[in-house]
């Protein structure tokens, strides 16, 4: 296996080669394709559940991975075998020739090469960086889910939000629909869907949502917006969903209630039982908690759009010890910033260097500490070596969040099954 000298190089030439020799062309009988730079993964995990419980064939590729990569593919919600994978590699290996492809491409050829042989009614697919030139942009989408745009990637994707919509919009195709879940999405996504002519659905316009809180300070979520019938490439907009009092949901508001508008374009009935549901799905990595005596949280937040997010979570919780953080993070995201984000709410800082080249140094993290706060910080060589000290010093009313990257998750999680594994002995 030759992988191309650059772990990532956009483009279509490349991929949309050895895809014309393995016949991708058309993987399922609908395609949905999600792109923004937050809330993709829970949003293709909440359609996963909704079609699944419809009685709809459906599969997935998403990344990345945390703790193995069958995670990626997904065939009515059960994980892709190794064997499968291997004779999936082993396929686009047969046709690619001369044709040197990245990490992310070869795996993306060989996730449609799975999802094409199992022909399912629906197949969701996550982009990866960027949309326009993302090896996913070589399967056109029937129906496209934009969630919010922030600044990430912008060492590919541009310095600036306008920048980076017109790379995220270019995942759009002519006559079909283009939700939009952020209120203030950049110009050129609507220059986009003008240019090929898509029908953009915009929250806070075609669709919203309410938060209400009952008396006993329970939050609810109330959502409307339009309802369709596809028939061929148009859509026909026949209609209205008002749903009062859904459970309010695990994934951010503004991605729930985009989600529940771009179910409703799929032309199939939604429940509110099945809504609640898709909207509660958790994922491994996303505010994930975790009981060892005290409370972990695991987040793989690595933006500051993300990292908001958590903030707003964590501030919802009931600590009546302190709360630590743990933060990894690679060396082109904006540390400072999300610093910046938590120190309300951390009492102690730990930071680490993470099993990558591109990891931020700890002396890097540490710098920006001190010129930010007060507060206590330390550092380690290995999120192992963090957690290993910590988890001796933290009593069972504090509370660890543990964020910055996947890698940070990936290096927390195998930590803790090292432990549980050890126990058992």
């Amino acid at each position: 296996m030759d992988l191309h000298d650059k772990a990532i190089e956009l483009g279509l030439d490349r991929v949309g080669r050895v895809a014309d020799r393995l016949g991708l062309d058309k993987v399922a009988r609908r395609v949905i394709t999600v792109a923004g730079t937050n809330g993709k993964g829970s949003s293709v995990a909440a359609y996963e559940t909704w079609l699944h419980r419809a009685g709809y064939t459906v599969a997935s590729y998403t990344s990345p991975h945390l703790l193995t990569y069958n995670e990626r593919v997904k065939h009515n919600l059960e994980q892709v075998s190794g064997a499968e994978l291997c004779a999936a590699f082993d396929a686009v290996e047969s046709v690619r020739q001369d044709t040197a492809l990245t990490y992310f491409e070869f795996g993306t050829l060989a996730a449609l090469y799975l999802i094409r042989q199992w022909q399912p009614d629906y197949a969701i697919l996550e982009v990866g960086l960027g949309g326009r030139l993302d090896a996913v942009n070589i399967i056109a989408a029937d129906l496209v889910h934009l969630t919010p745009i922030g600044l990430d990637h912008q060492a590919w994707l541009g310095n600036d939000r306008e920048q980076i919509g017109y790379e995220k919009a270019g995942i759009f195709r002519p006559d079909t629909p283009a939700v939009c879940g952020h209120p203030d999405m950049p110009s050129t996504v609507k220059d986009r869907a003008l240019a090929v002519n898509a029908k953009l659905i915009r929250i806070e316009s075609d669709f919203g949502y309410q938060i209400e809180t009952d008396t006993d300070g329970s939050k609810k979520l109330n959502c409307w917006g339009l309802v369709s019938k596809p028939s061929g490439a148009n859509y026909d907009f026949n209609g209205r969903y008002d749903y009062s009092g859904l459970a309010f949901p695990a994934l951010p508001v503004m991605n729930a209630s985009t989600a529940i508008q771009v179910a409703h374009l799929l032309g199939f009935p939604v429940s509110e039982q099945a809504i609640n549901t898709g909207l509660q799905a958790n994922l491994t990595g996303r505010y994930q908690r975790i009981d060892r005596g005290y409370t972990i949280i695991l987040d793989v937040g690595h933006n500051p759009e993300a990292v908001e997010y958590l903030y707003v979570k964590l501030s919802e919780e009931q600590v009546e010890g302190k709360i630590y953080g743990l933060l990894g993070i690679l060396d082109d995201k904006d540390s400072d910033k999300i610093i910046r984000i938590l120190t309300p709410l951390i009492d102690s800082w730990f930071v680490t260097e993470l099993n990558t080249p591109r990891t931020q140094s700890t002396k890097i993290l540490l710098q920006q500490l001190k010129s930010i706060t007060r507060q206590k910080s330390e550092a380690f060589d290995s999120v192992a070596q963090a957690l290993s000290m910590l988890d001796k010093k933290l009593a069972s009313q504090d509370l660890l969040v543990i964020f910055g990257s996947f890698y940070t998750v990936n290096a927390a999680l195998d930590w803790l099954d090292f432990q549980d594994r050890e126990q058992k002995l």
